[in-house]
């Protein structure tokens, strides 16, 4: 997939509370970079001309961190006077972030990065009007992408406008 493994900057974006990015403005991100790199790819083909592309995201980077699960199990058996028993099982569960020392902070430790689903790609192109051109452009967004052909849209743009998808 052409999407970037890191988080867009936060240069001239407005911040949440927390001073971070917030999640709609970091979908919008990616969204803005993965169509821009798919922009730079399909304007190199043959007979594309000027491009513009649109991907819609079903949400953001998905990132899992190592962690430590501690699990505790404890069974207790009480016998009451009338002769009854009853058993206690406990099971304590916690998981705790695995984080390495790196400089004066602790980061912790990503394991893997999940690229989100493409709900749909819009490609508006010059060249899009001539057939073969059309399906080389569906072509590469699958390929690029990893997304079904039903969830691409090439539509033909007009000359010298550079096909507008915003």
């Amino acid at each position: 997939m052409l999407a970037p493994g890191a988080a867009p900057d936060r240069e001239g974006r407005p911040e949440s509370q927390d001073g971070g990015v917030t999640a709609d403005m970091a979908v919008a991100a990616l969204e803005r970079q993965v169509a821009a790199d798919l922009e730079r790819v399909l304007s190199r083909v043959d007979g594309v001309g000027a491009v513009r592309v649109r991907v819609a995201l079903a949400g953001g980077l998905e990132r899992q961190y190592a962690s430590d699960r501690d699990v505790r199990r404890s069974t207790t058996e009480e016998k009451d006077r009338t002769g009854g028993t009853r058993v206690i099982d406990q099971v304590e569960e916690a998981d705790k972030v695995v984080a390495v020392q790196g400089g004066a902070n602790q980061q912790p430790v990503l394991t893997q990065v999940r690229q989100p689903e493409v709900l749909g790609v819009l490609v508006v192109a010059e060249g899009a009007g001539v057939p073969a051109v059309r399906a080389a452009l569906v072509r590469a967004v699958h390929v690029a992408l990893d997304v079904p052909y039903s969830r691409v849209e090439v539509l033909p743009g007009k000359p010298g406008k550079g096909g507008e998808a915003d």
